[in-house]
């Protein structure tokens, strides 16, 4: 059975780079969002968080601290988020090409694009949660309730910087600390990937046959798609997004349930699930594209030597 990139060094080569790029890129536009999702998922109900709109709490960290406190914990974001989403991508590539051979993946392709998706962010996230860790605690530093993590210095310290939140997790909770939350991460992402691949796929084909466009040449038929994608799955998993928030952010180790009642019980009912609901589509969708166009640009440029003799 031979793969997309037939085993291709270079291919491989070109496939990652080019993913890499675009992961820096769309991390780079939208991490402010996320930064200000994580701090209304990790805020307490009372949280002046909370009752500001996101353009008023963006516009409010910037005149305060200024545009560099949107990136807080950005570094740790691409440490783990690169190789994350290059081995995201390629599992993805690889394991769709093998299912869509066999019977079963010809006859049903919906299922291939959910297994496939599913798969591959499974396989991601194990590069990803320990830097994801680390940087959604950089980013509600200051603003978190007394029960979530705080830095070691005293709070009229300086911030603590993520190699002395790193090197304080091990210290306290070893190596399994800094894969806090896995359960929960597992439960947010590899659905939200399921139905962000599937949508994706299946929505190329319906924009593109209503534009008059082939899917797989069209930038505009893959950036709908790839937008419709992005809010889809995030609108759907945020609940379990705001979970597994508080799950790693958390001053100590408690069971998910615990963290539920918590929420259902100190806030407004089961609204407490959609913290963080506006900032996180608004920048899943714009996310959601970059990376979506771009993989198809990195799937051209890598087969530039893709099965040469089709073409002849």
């Amino acid at each position: 059975m031979t793969t997309p990139f037939e085993h291709d060094l270079q291919s491989y080569t070109r496939f990652s780079g080019v993913c890499g790029a675009v992961a820096a890129a769309e991390g780079m536009l939208t991490y402010p969002f996320d930064l200000i999702k994580t701090r209304q998922q990790a805020s307490p109900n009372s949280s002046h968080v909370m009752h500001r709109s996101t353009l008023r709490y963006l516009t409010s960290v910037v005149r305060t601290d200024g545009v560099r406190s949107l990136y807080r914990g950005f570094g740790w974001s691409v440490i783990g988020g690169l190789p994350s989403e290059v081995s995201f991508y390629l599992s993805y590539t690889v394991l769709k090409d093998a299912l869509l051979q066999t019977r079963a993946g010809q006859e049903h392709p919906s299922s291939v694009y959910l297994a496939a998706g599913a798969g591959a962010d499974a396989i991601s996230l194990l590069l990803w949660v320990p830097a994801d860790i680390i940087s959604q605690r950089l980013q509600v530093q200051g603003v978190v309730p007394s029960g979530l993590a705080q830095p070691q210095p005293a709070p009229h310290a300086l911030p603590a910087s993520g190699w002395q939140l790193a090197r304080h997790v091990l210290a306290t909770e070893g190596l399994v600390g800094l894969f806090r939350g896995l359960g929960p991460t597992l439960a947010v992402h590899t659905p939200a990937s399921a139905v962000w691949w599937l949508t994706y796929e299946t929505g190329k084909e319906t924009v593109g046959k209503a534009l008059g466009r082939k899917a797989d040449e069209s930038v505009l038929v893959q950036s709908c798609a790839g937008a419709l994608a992005g809010a889809t799955a995030a609108a759907i998993t945020t609940p379990l997004d705001v979970l597994k928030t508080r799950v790693q952010c958390a001053a100590h180790h408690r069971p998910v349930h615990a963290h539920l009642a918590e929420l259902l019980r100190d806030s407004a009912g089961l609204s407490a699930l959609l913290r963080g609901f506006v900032p996180r589509v608004i920048a899943s969708a714009p996310r959601s594209v970059i990376s979506l166009v771009g993989y198809e640009l990195a799937l051209k440029y890598a087969r530039v030597s893709y099965r040469p003799e089709a073409d002849r």
